[in-house]
């Protein structure tokens, strides 16, 4: 028996169609009049979907004729796994006795479609047997299949540079585009929809790419300045790409940019209101820190680390919250100074960002220690030495008082004669310091001197 072969030779690029049905013609089929043996052969067929994705599965529906004037008692249909075709699960078909001109419809599932399959037509093997007296005639048929990507498919990686652009400053979107799939992609159209915090800087919001051949990979540059008072944040920036296969059809697809607004934290941290430190003892300050930038901060710890100039006294570390911009918050410490003169005083402080990322800084603070020496001589400690003198003047009037009051025994005679002692007192002291009375000073002490040496 002549081996009979069926070559379809037949594409379709409209990819709107979801199945497409084939009737062979006539000149295709090795049609033997009058032939006295069974002769099964495929007149038609249909797959679904159409046309078959790379990757995908697919449904095809044989439609089997015996063309011969004798029976067929036990036809089998094969199908041959075939790169780039697979059949998932059973291969062997019986459509039983198929008398003359006899047709039997058979659905095959669970055609697999390899990744890598090229698109265009691609071979599907089947075998045909007539079974019985006739189970050694087997015919090859190798159908074509089409294979094409219904979308093809764009690979979109988006930078920014900076990656977080200031407030006010300008920075660039790059669009890198790629071409994943198996066929050319022409007339590549992005255009961006611009939130109202950016404005589109030595063009227009449109840009195309005119050709992308398989694999390659080009670039669209959009340069954007950020307005000046936008909040530190992230913002979406919608985007529709538009692009063409080789056969014409288009394609679109909508999806956003994520770009980050902000800037780095600024900030200053100062020493408020600190009592006079002296070494050997204790002294209370206040730390401050102010938020000086546009961004955020947030969760703010100040720690006072450790040091052998001075012992922490109290709390070492406190929990200021969140900082807005220009915003300040302060907390109150205590220290014993173990040296005098110029002490460094060590922080550490943790914050984050608007966008969660995490910051750790060291300040070191300058704090002046003074020793007894300087405070006296500076006078910080004269304040004190007033303060102990006028506690003896009024312990010597209650005790004047007081004696007073044990003579007279009564309360308002003992003021009164308190009040006449101080006066006398007083008085006395500016007299001796009239001019004359001092001038005879220095003769009553050589007078005193010669009594001495009598």
């Amino acid at each position: 028996m002549k081996r009979i072969f069926l070559i379809i030779v037949f594409f379709f690029a409209i990819t709107s169609v979801s199945a497409i049905e084939i009737d062979l013609p006539s000149s295709y089929l090795n049609r033997t009049a009058d032939i006295d043996i069974p002769n099964i052969d495929v007149i038609s067929l249909k797959y679904e979907p159409f046309p078959v994705e790379p990757g995908e599965y697919f449904t095809l529906w044989l439609r089997i004729q015996n063309l011969g004037n004798d029976k067929a008692d036990n036809a089998l249909v094969e199908v041959v796994d075939s790169y780039p075709f697979s059949i998932q699960g059973n291969k062997v078909f019986s459509i039983g006795s198929l008398g003359s001109r006899q047709e039997y419809v058979l659905k095959i599932e669970k055609v697999k479609v390899d990744e890598s399959a090229v698109e265009g037509d691609n071979e599907l093997e089947v075998l045909l047997t007539a079974g019985g007296a006739y189970k050694g005639l087997v015919k090859s048929v190798k159908l074509k299949i089409s294979v094409q990507s219904v979308s093809p498919i764009l690979d979109i990686n988006v930078i920014s540079e900076p990656e977080i652009i200031e407030q006010g400053s300008l920075g660039d979107l790059i669009l890198n585009i790629k071409n994943l799939d198996n066929s050319v992609i022409e007339d590549i159209s992005v255009k961006l929809n611009l939130p109202d915090q950016f404005v589109p800087i030595g063009s227009t919001t449109e840009k195309k790419i005119d050709k992308l051949l398989p694999g390659k990979e080009d670039s669209l540059i959009f340069r954007v300045i950020s307005d000046a008072g936008a909040a530190t944040k992230a913002y979406k920036i919608p985007f529709e790409i538009t692009y063409f296969d080789e056969i014409g059809n288009k394609f679109s697809k909508n999806d956003t940019i994520g770009i980050l607004i902000g800037s780095n934290i600024d900030y200053i941290i100062n020493v408020d209101d600190s009592d006079v430190l002296k070494k050997g003892s204790k002294g209370s300050f206040t730390i401050s820190i102010s938020n000086t930038g546009p961004s955020d901060m947030k969760f703010v710890i100040l720690n006072i680390l450790p040091s052998k100039d001075y012992e922490i006294i109290g709390k070492d570390i406190v929990y200021l919250g969140n900082l807005e911009s220009d915003d300040f918050e302060s907390s109150d410490f205590e220290i014993f100074l173990k040296k005098s003169g110029n002490v460094d005083l060590i922080l550490e402080l943790d914050y984050k960002d608007s966008f969660n990322k995490e910051f750790t800084k060291k300040e070191v603070l300058k704090l002046r220690s003074y020793s007894g020496i300087e405070s006296r001589r500076l006078g910080i400690e004269e304040a004190k030495g007033k303060g102990f003198l006028l506690v003896i003047i009024l312990i010597i009037i209650v005790y004047i008082v007081y004696r007073q009051w044990r003579r007279e025994k009564d309360i308002v005679k003992a003021l009164k004669n308190t009040l006449r002692i101080i006066l006398i007192f007083v008085i006395g002291v500016i007299i001796r310091l009239r001019w004359g009375y001092i001038k005879r000073i220095p003769r009553k002490i050589r007078m005193f001197l010669r009594k001495d040496d009598k």
